[in-house]
Formats: C-alpha cells, structure tokens, sequence
C-alpha cells in the first residue's frame, strides 16, 4: 500500500512537471512569435518585390532572430502588424498580392514612389484597413470592386497614379470612408448613384480624369460632404437642384466639364460655401437673385465658356464674404449695380467680355480693397 501511494505521488509530480513545461514552452513561443518576427515572410514579400537592397532606408528589414529589432516604418503590436509607412523610400516594383493575409494592418502609406503594376484584388481581405496611401507611383489597371470589403476604411488616396477602368459601384459598401481621392488618373465612365450611401464622406476628389455622364441627383442626400471636387471631366447635362440638400458643403469644384442648363435658385442653401467653380462650362441663363444668400461665399468663378445673360443682380451686394469674382467671357447686360459697394472685402471683379453698359458707379470708389478690376470689352459710356 505505502508503494501504490509514493508510486501515485511520483506520477502526479511527474504529470504536473510536464504540464508546468509545456505552459513555459508555449509561453516562450507565443512572446518569440511576435509583430514583426511573426510576419517576416509577408514583410520580406514586400521588400523583395519593391527592390529593397535600393530603399532609402531599410534599417532591420533582415532581421531574422530577433524580436527586439526595429523594422523601419513599420509597427507591431504584440502579436501582429498594424502600420507600415515607408513614404518617399524608393520603393521600385509592384505590390505583393500575398498582403492579403496582412490581417491586422490598420495603415499602409506608400505614397510617393516608384510603385508600378496594379492594385492587387485580394487586398480586400485587409478588412481592418483604416488609411491606405498610394498615391503619386505609377500605378495602372482599374479599382478593385473587391476592396469594397474593406468596410472600415476611413482615408484612401489613390491620385496621381495611371488608373483606368471605372468607378466600382459596389464601393458604396465603404460606409465609413471619409476621404476618397482619385483625382489625377484615367478613370472613365459615369459617376455612381449608389455612392450616395457613403454617408460620412467629407472629401471626394475625382477631378482631372475622363470621367463621363450626368450628375447623380442622389448624391444631394451626402450631407457629410465638405469638398467636392470634379472638374476636369466630360460630365454633361444640368446642375441638381438636390445638391441644396448639401448643407455642410464648402469647396463645390464643377469647372471646365460640358454642364449646361441653369444655375439652381435653391443652391442658395448652401450657405457654408465658400469657393464655387463653375466656369468652362455651357451655362445659358440668368444669375440667381437668391444666391445672394451665400453668406459665407469668398470665390465664386462662372468665366470662360459660359453663356451667361441678363443683368447683374443688385440683390449680390449682401455677398459681402467675396473677394474674388468672375463673370468675363459671357454675354451679359444692363448696368453696374451700384449696389455692389457693400463688396467690402471684394479684390478681384472680372466682367470684362461681356455687353455691360452705363459708367462706373462712383459709391464703388469704397470697394477699398480693390486689387484687379476688369472691365474692358464692354459697351459703357465714355
């Protein structure tokens, strides 16, 4: 009996021991396994495919044995990546589709390089993304609709590369997105209406591709919008009167596209704006006596291509914000309002290359602030 029992005792140490190192074991390995270390091969994926032996800085990139190490621009948390920033490093090639498994990464800024190729589809997977940086590389193909996935992107800037192909209407699945910049590519095709359920966006810059088609009268119901711009397209057909709906909107870029129609009275809601580009378009109407509502406006630009009529609205005066606005190249007429003296903080006024008449209003002698005033190519009296 005394041996059963010393021989029961022996085992249940025995066990115990074992169990005590296999914990240690484990422990040691979890803590060994760490952010950096435990990516290494997707990391050296990414070094190896941008021509890493000609980085700028690749300080730790090959470590291979020790978890201390710091990996330049990149940042670990105890058990994965979250963050690689290597910005203006002289990366050179393409982007490893293999960071689809890059689960945790949370930012990824690799602007201004030498990027090339496209964006790889299976970075949708990267559903923790927040801010995803690309921008000024030379990268080419189209958008991925699979980065729709990616639903908790907040900041995603893509400007300045070689883009084609069309915007992914299935992107409206990025709820959460903020700020989309796609400017400075060669995106074609139509403006999509299901983008209105991108309900947080506040900065959408899509100007100076080839981009085609109407504007989404559904977009009026992006009340988060705070600069939006679009010009430099082939974006045809009127002005939404749904965009009034725009309440948060200060910056509205609509410039040098095909728009035409008239000017919507009831943008007067609009009342945060305070720059409005609309010249090189082929507007034909009147000016909006309600405009003047636009308290808050400072740039108001419809030059160069329009075909604007009427008179000049003497109701403008209360517009008392302006300090730059141009009307030359249209055709309209009557005579200076000599209202418009109330302009305090006025500096530029262009009407020149228009049919104005009448003389110079002499109350406009307080527009103190007066810097460039251009009023040749009219009919006034002498």
């Amino acid at each position: 009996m005394t041996i059963w029992v010393s021989l029961r005792s022996t085992i249940f140490t025995l066990r115990a021991t074992w169990q005590l190192l296999a914990l240690t074991t484990t422990t040691i390995v979890s803590a060994s396994m760490c952010g950096c270390q435990y990516r290494y091969a997707l990391l050296m994926d990414l070094y190896t495919a941008t021509n890493g032996a000609g980085w700028l800085n690749s300080s730790g990139w090959n470590a291979t044995d020790d978890c201390n190490v710091d990996w330049h621009g990149v940042t670990c948390s105890a058990d994965d990546v979250t963050s690689v920033i290597l910005t203006s490093n002289r990366l050179v090639g393409t982007l490893p589709s293999s960071w689809w498994n890059m689960s945790a990464l949370v930012t990824l800024a690799l602007y201004s390089n030498g990027l090339q190729g496209t964006l790889p589809a299976d970075w949708g997977s990267m559903t923790k993304m927040v801010s995803l940086q690309l921008y000024a590389n030379s990268l080419s193909g189209s958008l991925p609709p699979e980065w729709s996935s990616m639903t908790m992107l907040n900041t995603l800037l893509l400007y300045s590369n070689k883009l084609s192909g069309t915007l992914p209407s299935v992107w409206s699945a990025m709820v959460r997105l903020v700020n989309l910049q796609l400017y400075s590519n060669a995106l074609s095709g139509t403006l999509p209406t299901s983008w209105s359920s991108m309900s947080q966006m506040a900065q959408l810059y899509l100007y100076t591709n080839s981009l085609s088609g109407t504007l989404p009268a559904s977009w009026g119901v992006m009340g988060a919008l705070v600069d939006l711009r679009l010009s430099g397209n082939g974006i045809t057909g009127s002005l939404p009167s749904s965009w009034s709906s725009m309440r948060a909107l200060q910056t509205l870029w609509l410039n040098s596209n095909s728009l035409s129609g008239t000017l919507p009275s009831n943008w007067s809601t609009m009342t945060r704006l305070a720059t409005l580009q609309l010249y090189s378009n082929t507007f034909n109407c009147s000016l909006p006596d309600s405009w003047s509502a636009l308290a808050n406006l400072q740039g108001l630009y419809i030059h160069a291509g329009n075909s604007l009529i009427g008179s000049l609205p003497a109701a403008w005066a209360s517009m008392r914000a302006l300090v730059e606005l141009r009307l030359s190249d249209n055709r309209l007429t009557g005579e200076l309002p000599s209202s418009w003296s109330s302009m305090s903080n006025l500096r530029q006024l262009w009407l020149y290359s228009n049919s104005l008449t009448g003389s110079l209003p002499s109350s406009w002698s307080n527009m103190t602030q007066m810097v460039s005033l251009f009023l040749h190519t009219n009919t006034f009296n002498d």
